[in-house]
């Protein structure tokens, strides 16, 4: 379940995202992909914390994600 939402971030900030095309290759998704993969049990914190973290690769103070 996890992989498949942090797989749509991803897909949104490859093509959706407006400053996609000067940001391109500036995230690692892979690296987190591993962490999620591996995990034998992540929590809902966790994983908002980890895609927190993907985003800061980014560099935009606009892009935020929070667990509701």
């Amino acid at each position: 379940m996890y992989k498949n939402i942090f797989d749509e971030i991803v897909r949104i900030l490859h093509y959706d995202y407006a400053g996609f095309q000067d940001k391109k290759n500036w995230d690692n998704p892979e690296f987190f992909r591993k962490k999620i993969s591996t995990s034998l049990e992540i929590t809902d914190y966790q994983f908002v914390r980890l895609v927190q973290d993907y985003l800061l690769d980014f560099r935009d103070k606009h892009i935020i994600f929070k667990h509701k």
